[in-house]
Formats: structure tokens, sequence, C-alpha cells
């Protein structure tokens, strides 16, 4: 029996929708959990509002900022703290990035979108629509940048904005930088995490 075409591609883009959301809602949650987490710490509700509005509008900033903390400080993992402590905390460095790469897709999906439906481009021309996105990506996230850190009083000097250019570019080489400084780092604890782990269970078993 032969399944026809239509009824395949119906399948097809109904499985892309329902894997497309399934992912927008997890990252949703994850965005709202790091604001909450970020609110109890500073045991304040404003950092909720300004976390949330700092990760849509500074996704390319957020990354860089998180991926140097890496490399400054290290992966948080403790000795001295419990293994659900730790996980926890490894668990918050992977979901930052994860969240902060969804919403630089989440732009360039929307932008692509507006390219590939408007005057600029012929629906069909990749390249164009693909090129125009990359552009407006870069300038938009220039823009909030350069807004918010006016708005913080960070800029004092040319050299400032000049920095502030190579953000949209650099913050992926530092991320880079950071995911093999945190894979080493894993790998290097390793051990004591399977040592915390086999204590955990031999506990939980007497």
């Amino acid at each position: 029996m032969t399944i026809p075409t239509q009824m395949v591609t119906t399948s097809a883009f109904s499985l892309k929708n329902v894997l497309f959301y399934g992912i927008l809602f997890f990252a949703l949650f994850l965005i709202l959990f790091q604001a909450i987490d970020q609110s109890i710490q500073e045991k304040s509700f404003t950092p909720i509002i300004t976390s949330l509005g700092q990760q849509f509008f500074l996704a390319t900033k957020n990354l860089q900022t998180s991926s140097q903390q890496i490399l400054d400080r290290g992966v948080p993992f403790d000795n001295n703290l419990s293994l659900l402590k730790n996980i926890y905390n490894i668990f918050l460095v992977f979901s930052t990035f994860f969240t902060t790469f969804f919403i630089i897709y989440l732009w360039f999906k929307i932008l692509y979108y507006l390219f590939s439906h408007s005057f600029f481009s012929q629906q069909g021309q990749f390249f164009i629509s693909f090129s125009l996105s990359l552009v407006a990506f870069y300038v938009l996230n220039i823009l909030f940048i350069l807004v918010n850190e006016a708005i913080l009083h960070n800029i004092n000097s040319i050299g400032d904005v000049s920095k502030i250019l190579f953000i949209p570019i650099s913050c992926f080489i530092v991320f880079v930088k950071a995911s093999y400084f945190i894979l080493k780092s894993l790998a290097s604890h390793m051990p004591i995490l399977s040592d915390k782990l086999n204590l955990n269970i031999t506990n939980l078993t007497k």
C-alpha cells in the first residue's frame, strides 16, 4: 500500500511544528526559571523584569558575558557542596547557553520571515533573505547593546563603542572557548561526581 505524498509531507510538517513549539515552551520555562532564580538570590522582584528584558534584547551580550564568566571563574563546581547542588549549578550554566542560543535563533527566524516576505526579496531566494537577516540581526543587536550601555553610563569613549561593535561576532568566539573549557573541567571532575553519586546511592540503600 502506497502512502500519499501529501500525507507524508503533512505528517512531517506537523512533527516539525510539535518539535518547535515543544522546544519553544521548554526554552520559555527555562528563561522564566532563570529570572526567578536570580530574583530569589537578590531577594527582589525587580530582577524578574530586568532579566526577561535583557535575555530577549541583549542575547549576544549575555552570551559573551556568560561565556567570559566561565573562562574567568571556572565551572561552578565546588567539592564542598552536595552532588545535587553541583548538578543544579551546572544545569544553570547549560540552560543559560541553551536559552540564549534559542533566543538568537528566534530573532533570526523572525527577521528571515520578514525579509523573505517583503519587497526586498522574492520568496525562494534564500541567499538574499539570509544575508539581509544577518545584517539586520547584527544592526539590531548593536543598537540594543548601545542603548543599554548608554543607560548604564558605560560608554565613556570611542573605544567603548568600538568594543560594542564586535560583540555580536566575538560572543560566539568566546562561547567556543568556554565550551571547550567546560568539557575539559567536567572531565576532570567526573571522578568526584561519580564518588558523590555512589556515596548517595549507598546511603539510600542502607
